[in-house]
């Protein structure tokens, strides 16, 4: 795909994705090199489905073709900021109802105020029942 839009001119593509599927993250920040930008709020209104009930909050995530990309190199963590999520939002939910209900909110904003200060998410590490963000200044 990364070749196709290339060959069309295009050198960024955007989409949105769940900030509390960690998995998703993984494959859109480490495999193919996109960085999380900005946040939408209840994108989608109320969720549906597995999601009814909560919010549909997003991430943007902008991938920027044109642009070579390694792997975020692990030792950067202990410099970069970090948002920590569930590594698994669906069995979390069901292990902690209540607790459940709070987190997506408290995720947005913590996105929000780190995108606010020019951030923007370049990794996610996932392990052990959780996963963390790791934000950077903008480069």
């Amino acid at each position: 795909q990364r070749e196709a839009v290339l060959a069309q001119g295009l050198t960024r593509m955007r989409w949105y994705f769940d900030p509390l599927r960690s998995r998703s993250a993984h494959f859109n920040l480490e495999v193919l090199g996109a960085d999380a930008v900005s946040l939408e709020r209840d994108l989608y209104g109320p969720g549906g489905g597995r999601d009814a009930g909560y919010p549909t909050h997003r991430l943007v995530a902008e991938w920027a073709l044109d642009r070579a990309r390694g792997l975020v190199d692990p030792s950067a963590a202990k410099d970069a900021t970090v948002i920590a999520v569930p590594e698994d939002w669906d069995a979390y939910r069901e292990a902690h109802p209540d607790r459940s209900r709070d987190l997506p909110e408290e995720v947005a904003s913590a996105f929000e105020a780190a995108f606010a200060r020019g951030l923007r998410a370049v990794a996610v590490e996932r392990s052990g029942g959780s996963a963390r963000y790791l934000l950077r200044e903008r480069r």
